[in-house]
């Protein structure tokens, strides 16, 4: 059975004023979400998430292809087209 753990944090109300307005306004329940969400977006970021080594390693590949005439795939709207077609493609756009 799922039990619930407090976490609790402090805010400064002259240098986060706006943070608390925003977190204010959420409706009943939703603070947990957004927390949750916003905590796991940085995690992924900063624990396993693309690294600038990633980044430089596809540039690397995007780079041979060139050298080699070939072309290096084309972004339209939200899809990757690539014939590697690597998660790490769309992990990089999306990431900007």
């Amino acid at each position: 059975m799922a039990a619930n753990v407090v976490k609790s944090f402090s805010l400064n109300t002259h240098h986060d004023k706006a943070l608390i307005a925003r977190l204010d306004k959420l409706g009943r329940g939703e603070l947990s979400k957004v927390v949750r969400d916003a905590l796991n977006e940085y995690f992924s970021l900063h624990n396993g998430g693309v690294t600038l080594a990633d980044i430089y390693t596809r540039l690397g590949t995007i780079e041979r292809k060139l050298s080699n005439g070939g072309a290096v795939g084309e972004v339209q709207a939200d899809h990757v087209d690539d014939d590697d077609g690597d998660e790490l493609d769309a992990s990089i756009l999306g990431s900007f």
